[in-house]
């Protein structure tokens, strides 16, 4: 038999029985409201997951060779941590629709963080499936070469930031996500500068497009 729960709506703590399915909106029958997940438990329950995932595979000395097996700790890690945030966060909240929109900075720094965390995750699996490659078919030297490209742009200033297979796993996902804050930080620049340049031709286009319905309204 399917185990039901019972949840309190955070909007005006009336009960709300939960389903045995995976189901993550619900209508509150007391005040209406639509009940979501919470995304600052998510987000906070992700955080925290992650920097106890570093910490533990710190503590084996996980090798940047054997990333992989970093997955399944980070998986434990966020069930861990989701449970224990839940009694001080409630993992649910109320969503109303005449909630206010993000502001520009909130969605310049979530598209900041996007593409810095894409840049990040497309570099350590490139590069690992890559870097198997070079070890398996290829030689001591193609498997440095194919490392190369982690430790750009501050590999040329500090060779601390370079990344070599000798290094743990930490170590390289603390190298990768540095370098991708500036790869991230350029692209979003590029990003706003076409973004700008694009809204404005836009406006002009619909300035004058506007001027001749008027003028033409006036020739009537």
């Amino acid at each position: 038999m399917a185990e039901i729960r019972i949840i309190r709506c955070p909007g005006c703590g009336g009960q709300i029985t939960l389903l045995p399915s995976k189901v993550f909106r619900y209508l509150c029958p007391h005040c209406k409201g639509i009940v979501i997940l919470s995304r600052r438990h998510l987000t906070l329950s992700y955080v925290l997951g992650f920097i106890l995932s570093l910490i533990i595979a710190k503590a084996l000395q996980l090798s940047v060779m054997a990333a992989p097996l970093w997955i399944p700790i980070f998986v434990l890690s966020f069930i861990v941590v989701a449970q224990l945030t839940a009694l001080v966060i409630s993992p649910y909240e109320v969503y109303r629709y005449d909630a206010p929109p993000p502001g520009v900075i909130a969605r310049n720094l979530g598209m900041f963080l996007a593409i810095w965390l894409g840049i990040v995750f497309t570099i350590m699996t490139y590069g690992y499936v890559l870097g198997w490659a070079a070890y398996l078919i290829g030689s001591h030297r193609d498997l440095i070469e194919s490392m190369d490209m982690w430790s750009v742009p501050l590999g040329f200033v500090n060779p601390e930031f370079v990344v070599r297979p000798h290094k743990g796993l930490v170590e390289v996902i603390g190298i990768v996500s540095a370098n991708s804050y500036f790869w991230a930080l350029g692209l979003m620049l590029v990003f706003k500068f076409v973004h700008s340049r694009m809204r404005r031709n836009r406006v002009t286009e619909l300035a004058i497009s506007g001027t001749t319905v008027g003028e033409e309204d006036d020739g009537l």
